[in-house]
């Protein structure tokens, strides 16, 4: 009756007691446990004990003894997590709604907090392989067990996350699904246990059906996106093309025959936007949240601050076309993580916001430029394709999605930046390397041999 509850709790136990030793562990448990949230799995005493938080400080304290030599990258991204960091603390102190500014702040602190400490934890591509396997592997887990749920209520469930964690709203999950696609391709690639390529091959497979399961048309566009990106950037694309071009017409095809009352339904939606109330009631709450941000373009109006007093002083006409009663009870939201930064913390927060993601995409562009022109360097070409595709579906479903502080996506930020700083310095030692040997060779009497040949 209880076992799995005390499963959980003694995998807490054991994370907890390696975090102090060894924080490489506990940040990878972690990472493991935000997205997973397996407290969501129990039913009993498990449900209520505070994981992570007990992780997180076993890792804090397992950091500040350990005994590997470690170095925080000085980098624009670091730089510009920071000041993102104390931003949010000023415009929450000019918020509009203290008590859930405050709230959210704190969380957000701690998502920030601990990104920034993974930056100096992870310090090898290892490191950076077991964080991105850690990522793939949860949210995997989900796409098989929303997979199963889906096909077993005939396409009518929704499939969702657990309680208590991020992925439990059906657009997270459909975001976290559709973002873990090119990374499942990319492990599957360099994985050499074959039972762990098949477990991963059974959850790419599963990614697609569970993304659609979710109903999330945010989702859905993100999973295109991110697939389109993939074949894009495959070595065979006639080949890779035609397969998907079939497939999808395939599907296409069989699509009205098998899938259900409600998927079909929703499908619908896509081809009448203009019809859509729910699409309707988007673009408002964009233009809503854009006036709140440009109205207060210094701090904005703090996390959370939607109400109905704020909709009718910015967006007056929004309020009389869908009436007061109408949104009473429910959640508020700019259904945009663009705009939500814009209102919530202004124009520069925005903007460096913006950049943030801006300079992961540059810094990935180099890494897969300078692994295409130096043999030595070839890892950092695919890691750098499926990062970037992830990232396309973080920013096509962030724009109909609330999801500007997904965790997960901040995790890939700290990931990118060491992946890049590794292969910038296997550039240096290999160059350094051989500018030796080239010193060497004149001082011997003889012509230094060419770049990036070994003697």
């Amino acid at each position: 009756m209880y076992i799995r509850d005390v499963i959980v709790i003694i995998a807490t136990i054991y994370f907890v007691a390696k975090a102090l030793r060894n924080p490489l562990v506990g940040m990878l448990a972690y990472i493991g446990y935000g997205l997973i949230s397996p407290q969501g799995l129990t039913w009993y005493f498990a449900s209520t004990f505070p994981h992570s938080m007990l992780i997180g400080v076993a890792t804090i304290i397992g950091f500040v003894t350990w005994s590997r030599p470690t170095k925080f990258p000085v980098c624009r991204e670091a730089l510009m997590l920071v000041v993102l960091w104390i931003w949010f603390f000023f415009s929450t102190i000019f918020s509009y709604d203290q008590d859930s500014a405050w709230y959210k702040f704190e969380t957000v602190s701690k998502e920030y907090f601990m990104v920034l400490l993974s930056l100096a934890i992870f310090q090898t591509k290892k490191d950076v392989y077991l964080a991105l396997k850690v990522m793939s592997l949860c949210i995997g887990f989900y796409a098989v067990k929303g997979t199963v749920f889906f096909v077993g209520t005939a396409g009518e469930g929704t499939v969702e996350g657990v309680p208590g964690g991020f992925l439990f709203a059906n657009n997270a999950m459909g975001l976290a699904l559709a973002m873990n696609v090119p990374l499942l391709v990319y492990l599957i690639r360099i994985e050499e246990n074959k039972w762990m390529r098949r477990i991963m091959w059974l959850m790419l497979i599963c990614s697609y059906p569970a993304t659609i399961g979710t109903f999330s048309r945010g989702a859905w566009l993100a999973l295109a996106a991110s697939t389109a990106v993939l074949i894009l950037k495959s070595k065979n694309k006639f080949i890779v093309v035609a397969i998907a071009s079939i497939v999808l017409m395939i599907g296409l095809s069989l699509f009205p025959l098998v899938a259900s009352e409600r998927l079909t339904g929703r499908a619908k939606t896509l081809e009448n936007i203009q019809e859509d109330g729910s699409a309707q009631q988007r673009f408002g709450s964009w233009e809503f949240c854009a006036r709140v941000g440009l109205s207060n373009p210094i701090f904005g109006l703090g996390f959370d601050y939607y109400s109905l007093n704020v909709y009718s002083e910015y967006l007056p006409e929004y309020v009389e076309r869908w009436g007061l009663e109408r949104w009473k009870g429910r959640a508020w939201s700019c259904h945009s993580m663009w705009v939500t930064v814009l209102g919530e913390h202004g124009l520069f927060a925005f903007l460096l916001w913006v950049g943030l993601l801006v300079s992961c995409f540059v810094r990935l562009g180099r890494m897969r430029k300078v692994a295409n022109s130096r043999p030595d360097l070839a890892w950092g070409a695919p890691l750098a394709d499926a990062v970037q595709a992830s990232l396309v579906a973080y920013a096509v479903a962030g724009t109909f999605l609330d999801v500007a502080y997904f965790d997960a996506y901040y995790q890939l930020v700290a990931l990118i930046v060491i992946a890049s700083e590794r292969q910038s310095e296997e550039m240096a030692h290999s160059e350094g390397t051989v500018a030796g040997a080239d010193s060497r060779s004149i001082l011997a009497g003889r012509p230094p041999d060419p770049v990036g040949v070994s003697a």
